[in-house]
């Protein structure tokens, strides 16, 4: 009995090593026959024996590749733009609000700004939610809850829409580049174009150094916990596969990402330095 068991595992042993080498009925018959010369000859008569040892009740179940470890895009994209994250960090409109040294003033126009992003992006996301295709579930998704969002800035605020708020240029750029890829590119790039802002908040609010004796730290608590891993990363890995769809992600999300760094800075320039620059 005991040098059964032993022959056995050697016999499992054996086909472990190979088993995803070779997928033919050819190599399942070699298997027994190797089975057949190593057990006793009562064990080997027994087909369910063979089968239930060998691991072959289903022969075709180990005639498929070892798992290969998924590339993860989604933290590739971000990790290849960590620095501009981090130069963003260091912006004087972010470093004033962890000193409580920002202008309410300037913040109330940054908020402004905000909203008109948000309203202008809900519009696009809403168009696309209504587009049948495959990815018009996550589109839905994201449209609900960028519609959910901007109505509670609208009862904050006292608005009613944002054909009240004038864009300042960085804004107005950011929009129009999002508007260029849902009207020139596939849909993928978009979801990719959206991905920027919804992981860099959630960091900015986490590295500002922010208590509850801060005048800004509502705008720390409210962007702190994102949920960008669960909106975002299977379905970023799972729709961008190929070289060059990667290489494309890549630059979008550059590129959505310096939009957002550009829009910080505009925010923390006085009403003068804008002028200066033609921003209003």
């Amino acid at each position: 009995m005991a040098w059964h068991f032993t022959s056995a595992l050697v016999v499992l042993v054996l086909m472990e090593g190979c088993r995803f080498a070779c997928c033919s009925h050819d190599c399942i018959k070699a298997c027994e026959d190797l089975q057949a010369a190593s057990l006793p000859e009562s064990s080997s008569s027994s087909s369910s024996a063979s089968a239930v040892i060998c691991g072959w009740e289903e022969p075709d179940s180990y005639c498929k590749k070892p798992p290969i470890s998924v590339r993860d895009v989604y933290e590739e994209l971000w990790n290849n733009n960590l620095n501009i994250a981090k130069d963003i960090l260091n912006l004087p409109f972010l470093q004033n609000m962890e000193k409580q040294t920002l202008s309410p003033d300037v913040y109330s126009n940054f908020m402004m700004q905000d909203i008109y992003y948000a309203g202008q992006v809900t519009n696009m996301l809403k168009k696309l939610s209504e587009t049948p295709g495959e990815l018009q579930d996550f589109f839905k998704n994201r449209y609900n809850s960028y519609d959910k969002f901007l109505q509670t800035l609208l009862h904050d605020y006292n608005l009613k829409d944002v054909s009240c708020i004038k864009p300042i240029p960085a804004i107005k750029k950011y929009i129009d580049d999002y508007r260029e890829i849902m009207e020139k590119e596939e849909p993928i790039y978009f979801a990719v174009g959206l991905y920027p802002c919804a992981r860099l908040w959630p960091f900015l609010a986490n590295e500002l150094k922010m208590d509850e004796t801060n005048l800004y730290y509502k705008w720390k608590k409210d962007n702190i916990d994102g949920y960008y891993e669960k909106n975002y990363k299977d379905f970023l890995n799972k729709h961008l596969q190929s070289e060059e769809e990667i290489e494309r992600a890549n630059k979008v999300f550059k590129q959505q990402i310096l939009n957002e760094g550009e829009f910080f800075e505009a925010s923390g320039q006085s009403g003068v330095e804008r002028r200066r620059q033609g921003v209003r």
